[in-house]
This record gives structure tokens, sequence and C-alpha cells, in this order.
């Protein structure tokens, strides 16, 4: 929830793990 503010949620999910 801070790398992928740009990307939708499975996205900040992925980038956030």
């Amino acid at each position: 929830k801070r790398c992928g503010i740009k990307q939708p949620i499975y996205r900040i999910v992925a980038i956030d793990v």
C-alpha cells in the first residue's frame, strides 16, 4: 500500500509482500 499506489489492489499487495 505504499509502492503500488498507481496500481490496483492486487498489484499493491504483490509489491508489498
